[in-house]
């Protein structure tokens, strides 16, 4: 599956972690018109591979990580991806296609993890043709209190204008079909 980053700030540009034969041709038969303007990363060859490896693990070892397991976990998408987003190199991530909800939320609360007085939460972003829904944090609290509930609910209110930008990213891989 395609892993999608965000683009970075003043560009409106995505790209993609994977490899890149594997996206083109996935993008090709989906029918994407936009693919050509994505900048695809394999988190095998990345360049800078051997910085982000050694940051991985400067943030990591006192948790266990080895160099062996940074130097694996960075040929990961959503491990590079979250070392990506801590690095400003993008602004936001889309992660879980191709994972668990664990799999998929793990790597950015290793590596952004969550601010002071802050908690993670999920969300899950529903996809129709005519409107975008976002169901919060389905997943990360177990058993929530009300209290608890409330501020999830107004962290998350704060933050829908990411439906806007989810929205704008859709329509910018618009399909042969429409």
């Amino acid at each position: 599956h395609i892993g999608k980053i965000a683009p970075a700030k003043g560009s409106n540009d995505t790209t993609q972690l994977g490899k890149p034969a594997e996206i083109l041709a996935m993008a090709r038969e989906a029918g994407l018109l936009a693919i050509e303007h994505v900048e695809i990363i394999d988190p095998l060859t990345i360049p800078d591979q051997h910085a982000y490896v050694e940051k991985f693990f400067q943030l990591r070892q006192r948790h266990g990580v080895s160099m062996a397991e940074a130097e694996y976990r960075m040929k990961q998408r959503n491990t590079l991806a979250a070392m990506l987003l801590r690095d400003g190199k993008v602004d936001g991530l889309v992660v879980g296609i191709s994972r668990t909800y664990p799999e998929a939320i793990r790597p950015s609360l290793e590596v952004i993890r969550t601010q002071p007085g802050k908690r993670a939460a999920g969300t899950y972003i529903l996809a129709f043709k005519q409107d975008i829904k976002l169901l919060a944090d389905c997943t990360v609290n177990v058993s929530p209190t009300a209290e608890e509930l409330a501020d999830i609910a107004m962290e998350r209110g704060m933050r829908t204008l990411l439906a806007d930008g989810v929205r704008k990213a859709a329509e910018g891989l618009t399909t042969l079909e429409e």
